[in-house]
């Protein structure tokens, strides 16, 4: 059975890809448990939404609390915001922004974030995953069997991992094949982060 455990992800970055805004997550928890004191909080923005959908409140929360500051962080020269011309985007007014809608059935043509900048992410997600899932298979067949997994330099790579690539630092449960769980929220949004944090080319 699939995991049916799911987040909506939101990504925007400008034309030129030097500045990436940070990837919004929208959940279904208002304030997941992982969160909660005395654990640190988001590492990115986070919204909640009964089916973890963007609807139409959670794009204007977005819209005014995540692009609209970062966007006058860096300028206050008139900016288009481009994006499909799905019914949860809504309407969205700010003096200074101009949004665009694209024409139905163009995303493959004109939406350059569903193949290079979204599909890069999954990977460096996918691959920070692996590493850490072997990771933690090493530590426990060590603990186990007084031996460890041979090292490799795809596995360490990126060992030892940074701590925001380790949920177990920040309060949540360890993902290892032993517990055959998804990953943990907490340590997903880390690792999320972390993957967002690099140019897009892998």
């Amino acid at each position: 059975m699939r995991a049916k455990d799911r987040v909506t992800a939101v990504l925007c970055v400008n034309a030129d890809g030097s500045h990436k805004l940070p990837i919004a997550i929208t959940g279904k928890a208002v304030r997941p448990l992982c969160f909660r004191p005395p654990a640190p909080g988001f590492p990115m923005p986070y919204f909640s939404q009964v089916n973890s959908w963007m609807d139409v409140p959670t794009m204007a929360h977005w819209f005014a609390s995540v692009f609209v500051q970062e966007v006058r962080r860096v300028t206050t020269e008139p900016v288009f915001l481009i994006m499909d011309n799905a019914p949860s985007h809504g309407e969205l007014k700010e003096d200074g922004v101009t949004i665009v809608c694209l024409p139905h059935n163009t995303t493959s043509m004109y939406q350059p974030l569903d193949v290079g900048i979204i599909s890069a992410v999954k990977r460096r997600y996918n691959g920070r995953l692996l590493r850490r899932v072997l990771r933690r298979l090493n530590a426990q067949t060590a603990a186990d069997c007084g031996t460890g997994l041979p090292s490799s330099p795809a596995t360490d790579q990126h060992s030892p991992a940074p701590p925001v690539d380790d949920p177990s630092a920040l309060g949540g449960p360890s993902c290892t094949p032993r517990s055959a769980r998804s990953p943990h929220l907490c340590g997903a949004l880390c690792m999320a982060a972390a993957a967002a944090s690099r140019r897009c080319a892998c």
